[in-house]
């Protein structure tokens, strides 16, 4: 299942966003956004783990 988040940017401009994962802090998410831009983890393999959650 894919999500997506709108988010206001300081300028007045949105941006629409695909959520890959949900975190209890921020260290773990930029942790990830880290081993995602550096293809040591894909977004399908974050996907996964997201949707295995239980979430809402």
């Amino acid at each position: 299942m894919n999500s997506y988040t709108v988010t206001e940017l300081k300028n007045g401009k949105y941006i629409l966003c695909k959520i890959l994962n949900e975190y209890d802090n921020e260290k773990d998410a930029d942790t990830d956004m880290v081993k995602v831009a550096t293809k040591k983890i894909s977004e399908k393999e974050l996907l996964k783990e997201y949707n295995e959650k239980k979430t809402f």
